[in-house]
């Protein structure tokens, strides 16, 4: 049986981490909404107000309220109860700020005296896109813009009701033909750079982790180096205090690794231990850990195992070593390995219970090798 790549057990569940970043990106989701509804509805009360204000119909007026607030109440629980997680963007920045463009210009000719403040808001409207938006999308929202506010002061000054100024109107559309571009492009902009902060932090993020794990694990096997073996121990001691879990500890030897590296070279050493370590790992279960202690010693770290059941798995991956072939150019190779077992006492330290494994591993060296003791 040759040697296949396996990921190496870990005793960390990725699952949690998981969830706790969905949980905080639906938080940040809605508190993105929440605050672009609060806007939102702000500038509904403002639209009603001016509209009554201005003499225009009470029954448009609160027509265009109620479907203003229902349009914008759909999305936020949209993003609520997770409908829009298929989408592209899950917060719906684009057509909340497009939504909120529409309906604002849809009230401007009706807005009376009042209308100009619509300006300011559909300047801070466009200002939202900033948070989560490209460059092509804030263009596309600043043509959108002033496409609508054109054919609103047209409409108001021409077939309006309250037949507005017309050289007013076109003073104001060319007032926000240069603001509007420039705020977009700030908007861009400031986009941009969030843009390539979370990009640099993404990859921060990921140089961190990938520190993490070369400190963590040995380079060249993928196992647990010996430090953070020490570690696990320590863990594994502590629970045992706390609970009385039983917990044993084997020490496992490569026999003749020194003929191996001396006809193969340590290239042909090196394909040993990767194989080793991969097919050790195939027969342990979710609670052991196989780490490597130092040349080709390995410490096996049997949590929650009494003899019985530690005797089973190093008995099952003795069995699983011998079909072992490793392929070198100058052909396949076989491996064995000596194991000392080491099952942890009552009061007894941890510097005992390892003491003990080493001493039942030259136990099985000295009977032969190929086996294993128990200390």
């Amino acid at each position: 049986m040759s040697a296949t790549p396996s990921a190496p057990k870990t005793s960390e569940s990725p699952s949690r981490s998981l969830l706790l970043g969905h949980d905080s990106k639906l938080r940040l989701r809605m508190s993105q909404a929440l605050l672009a509804s609060a806007l939102i509805f702000g500038c509904i009360v403002i639209g009603i107000y001016a509209g009554l204000r201005s003499g225009s119909p009470p029954a448009l007026i609160w027509a265009w309220g109620l479907l203003a607030f229902c349009g914008q109440a759909a999305m936020v629980l949209a993003i609520r109860f997770g409908w829009s997680l298929k989408l592209a963007d899950p917060a719906l920045t684009l057509p909340q700020i497009a939504f909120t463009l529409t309906w604002t210009c849809l009230i401007y000719p009706w807005a009376g005296e009042f209308r100009a403040a619509a300006l300011p808001i559909l300047i801070v409207i466009l200002m939202f896109g900033m948070f989560q938006l490209r460059t092509r999308a804030v263009a596309g929202l600043s043509v959108y813009t002033l496409a609508l506010l054109a054919a609103a002061m047209f409409y108001g000054a021409a077939v309006g009701p309250q037949q507005l100024p017309r050289h007013v109107e076109l003073g104001m559309f060319f007032v926000m033909v240069f603001t509007i571009p420039g705020v977009s492009i700030l908007a861009a902009r400031m986009s941009e750079i969030r843009y390539r902060l979370r990009s640099q932090r993404e990859e921060l993020q990921l140089a961190l982790q990938r520190i993490e794990a070369l400190a963590r694990r040995d380079a060249l096997t993928g196992t647990f180096n010996r430090g953070h073996a020490e570690e696990l121990l320590e863990r594994a001691m502590r629970r045992h205090e706390r609970s009385g879990a039983p917990f044993c500890v084997a020490m496992l030897d490569l026999d003749h690794f020194k003929r191996v590296n001396d006809q193969h070279g340590h290239a042909g050493g090196d394909a040993v231990l990767v194989a080793f370590a991969q097919a050790v790992q195939q027969q342990l279960r979710d609670t052991d850990t196989l780490t490597r202690w130092g040349g080709e010693e390995f410490l096996l770290l049997l949590d929650d195992a009494g003899p019985e059941a530690a005797v089973n798995v190093i008995t099952r991956v003795q069995c699983a070593v011998r079909e072992l072939q490793v392929r070198l150019p100058e052909g396949q190779l076989s491996c064995r390995f000596s194991a000392g077992l080491a099952v942890l006492r009552p009061g007894e330290s941890l510097k005992a219970l390892l003491l003990r494994a080493d001493q039942a591993l030259y136990q099985a060296k000295a009977e032969g090798r190929d086996r294993m003791v128990l200390g």
